[in-house]
């Protein structure tokens, strides 16, 4: 079990390190590709927010995940888990 939640926590944070990072990438590409923001630029950042606020839960998930991780190893045995 406790390997288990090493490899969700740490898959977690993998995918929301590379959500976050290909959210910001995408913006500064679209920016710098259409040299202007209009609307459908802003639709896309709009988006991308919503992409990176996921990548943002999956990181704080992942280090929930770790954290857990390392109490019920240091306390599990004096509280019977």
């Amino acid at each position: 079990m406790q390997q288990q939640l090493e490899l969700v926590g740490a898959a977690s944070q993998t995918i929301g390190e590379i959500t976050v990072a290909y959210t910001a990438l995408s913006v500064h590409y679209r920016v710098r590709h259409e040299h202007k923001i209009n609307s459908s630029v802003f639709r896309e950042m709009r988006r991308e927010h919503v992409l990176g606020m996921v990548g943002v839960v999956l990181l704080l998930a992942g280090f929930m995940l770790d954290q857990w991780q390392l109490i019920t190893a240091a306390l599990g045995p004096k509280l019977g888990l």
